[in-house]
């Protein structure tokens, strides 16, 4: 065909100018020979046969062209005349011809082998899962339920036919992949060596350690998951998404067996999936298990990739294990990162609305970084910590040391550099801190803190220290200053304000204390710890005491043993005010979990919540976007209303509540 036009366009160019050649001359002799009268004749004649000749070249190119293309299109139609079926069905695609009102008028012999009786019925009626109607340029995903088909469906409007290409081998290609992509995860016995110390007869633990062994091996393998182990606490296992779904089903109820059925074993799993690399899935498993175990350990976390992680268990606290040479061991290994020449100054940093344990805390490392005269400045800004806060330093500092010790948030940006250490205490998140665009530039970070980590951590801390058994960071940093291997003297202001913060956050020795809680205040009262300070610096004042009431006077019961109090919409209050709420109504006879809600700025809403034990406030949270510790722990939402965030509060609290429950849930060791 492209040939025959071809030659067709040569001949017309040819003919052309040979017409114009002729003409030309018979124009020109015209204007120079007036005298002959032939001309004009001559000049006619030869200028219509031109014309004629033209057109009918025209014509018989154009036929020919036809019966080319004519002959061409017959013998494609003959071809798929023959074969239409057998083309259709070896491309899996299927046709159907509605009328105006989307009846079928016809199918192929494909479609009306996937889907018979379609013709004469209305498509839509047919075929629920088709939404109506399809784009004309976009695919609509159709499941065939009834046969287990599944198509991928095309409009063509104009016509009104349905193109069905169908991808049954394709969805289910994938499903197996999914099915059978690789899951990593280790397992770990929290407390193997603290039961082994505390277990005097071996034949004994060997007894209660196979017990523990044979529970997590028989639980693993049921699933035809490979489990080998890699240390003597500690196992790794590789399954299919297909069999860890049916674990995770079970909620790996494999770590509430070994804590009931075994002399105070307790179980932390990590788990990695949705990524190819096993090697990375090692990794990501490896890392999910740390926070596991920074999380008080007896709990399960799953890191899916990409994806926050997932946490199950972890109802109950870890009991501390009085091990000095571990906290020995810590200590050092802090103030060696403290001295370390690449450090030349260091900053500390408490978290917003720092409280007297964030305060207590900051003091006990500047206490360390005085004896090993390493520089230091504690960050502090008026309007960024709580009264009590506030209080205490200004009644315990003067102008000058304050000068010398605190630091605000715009000097802070200029004595933060590449020599600086970042040190934070109370928090373990950069969204967390008190300075946080300035926390957020810092190449150097050590945390020390005693609330579980959250789903969002600091990457590559120089020193991490997380324990969820201790009862406030103040109790941290006075172990670590007494089991120094260094004698270290604390002054009575110091001492006070480590006092403070560990009275703080166990509201007097109310809860979450310990022997080495008492040990630590036994310390610190043995370096002049001033007690009636530190009740003075811990009262209420009148303007909080009305300001709590403003919340307390609505109060609401959306759950048994539940109170919910929420502020005024149009007034705004201070995280520790709500703090202060949510304590108070807590401390009520009969009332395992109480909630505080109120604004802090037009913008935000925040939620404190408190538990006498009974519940698991971390948990609870932590369903909502939040997180803190099993008996205080809090979440922020921006953009929503009181009422709002109430509604997600009480549907959070039917779902889950009774999975918060702790019923008599006790660990050995840790």
């Amino acid at each position: 065909m492209y040939k025959i036009i071809k030659k067709h366009r040569l001949i017309l160019a040819i003919s052309l100018l040979v017409e114009i050649v002729i003409l030309t001359t018979l124009v020109l002799t015209t204007i120079f020979c007036p005298d002959y009268g032939g001309h004009y004749i001559v000049l006619s004649v030869f200028t219509a046969l031109f014309v004629l000749y033209d057109a009918g070249l025209a014509l018989a190119f154009s036929i020919l062209i036809k019966e080319k293309k004519g002959h061409a299109e017959m013998t494609s139609a003959e071809v798929l005349g023959n074969d239409m079926d057998e083309a259709y069905n070896f491309g899996e695609v299927g046709l159907a011809v509605c009328d105006a009102e989307d009846n079928v008028l016809w199918v192929n012999g494909f479609l009306a082998s996937r889907i018979p009786n379609l013709v004469d019925t209305n498509i839509y009626s047919s075929l629920p899962g088709l939404s109506s109607p399809v784009g004309s340029e976009s695919w609509n995903r159709l499941t065939i339920k009834d046969n287990s088909h599944i198509f991928k469906v095309e409009l063509l409007k104009e016509a009104r036919l349905f193109v069905f290409k169908e991808t049954t081998k394709f969805e289910n290609m994938d499903v197996y992949r999914k099915k059978t992509a690789p899951v990593v995860g280790y397992l770990t016995i929290d407390n193997y060596y603290d039961i082994e110390q505390a277990m005097s007869d071996e034949t004994k633990f060997a007894g209660a350690l196979f017990k523990a062994k044979s529970l997590i091996t028989s639980y693993i393998e049921s699933s035809d998951s490979l489990l080998r182990q890699v240390q003597a606490d500690r196992y790794i296992f590789i399954t299919t998404k297909e069999k860890f779904d049916d674990l995770y089903a079970d909620k790996f109820s494999i770590v509430e067996k070994v804590k009931k059925e075994t002399e105070g074993f307790t179980l932390s799993i990590g788990i990695a999936y949705d990524f190819p690399d096993y090697s990375k899935l090692s990794e990501m498993a490896a890392s999910a298990l740390d926070v596991a175990l920074s999380r008080g350990g007896d709990q399960t976390v799953i890191a899916p990739f990409s994806h926050s992680m997932i946490f199950l268990g972890g109802k109950a606290e870890l009991q501390p294990a009085r091990n000095r040479v571990k906290i020995r061991s810590l200590s050092r290994a802090f103030v060696t990162t403290l001295r370390d020449n690449k450090y030349k100054k260091v900053l500390v940093m408490g978290h917003i609305n720092a409280d007297l344990d964030a305060l207590g805390g900051e003091v006990g490392v500047y206490l360390l970084c005085q004896k090993y005269k390493v520089k230091c400045r504690l960050a502090f800004e008026e309007q960024l910590v709580d009264n009590a806060t506030r209080r205490a330093v200004d009644t315990l500092y003067s102008s000058d040391e304050k000068k010398k010790v605190f630091i605000t948030m715009k000097e802070a940006l200029d004595y933060l550099d590449e020599n600086t250490l970042l040190v934070l205490v109370d928090h373990n998140s950069f969204e967390l801190s008190m300075f946080n665009e300035v926390a957020q530039k810092a190449d150097n970070v050590a945390i020390i803190d005693h609330h579980r980590p959250g789903m969002k951590k600091v990457e590559n801390p120089v020193f991490l220290h997380v324990d969820s058994s201790a009862s406030s960071t103040s109790e941290i940093l006075t172990s670590f200053i007494t089991y120094s291997l260094d004698d270290i003297f604390i002054d009575g202001r110091t001492a006070t304000l480590l006092l403070a913060g560990i009275s703080l956050d166990t509201r007097f020795f109310k809860e979450k204390t310990s022997a080495a809680t008492f040990e630590a205040c036994s310390q610190l009262k043995s370096y002049r710890a001033d007690t009636g300070k530190v009740d003075d610096l811990l009262k209420e004042d009148l303007e909080s005491y009305n300001r709590k009431n403003e919340i307390t006077h609505n109060i609401e019961v959306p759950k048994t043993d539940v109170l919910l109090a929420s502020a005024p919409e149009d007034v705004y209050f201070m995280d520790a005010t709500l703090a202060i709420a949510a304590n108070e109504l807590s401390s009520l006879r009969g009332i395992k979990c109480a909630m505080a809600i109120g604004k802090t700025n037009s913008h935000t809403v925040k939620v404190s919540c408190r538990s006498d034990g009974e519940a698991n406030c971390q948990l609870l949270m932590e369903k909502i976007g939040g997180g803190g510790h099993l008996t205080m722990a809090g979440a922020t939402f921006t953009d929503m209303s009181i009422q709002e965030v109430k509604d997600k509060i009480k549907d959070m609290l039917n779902d889950y509540f009774d999975d918060a429950l702790i019923h008599n849930d006790v660990t050995i060791g840790g």
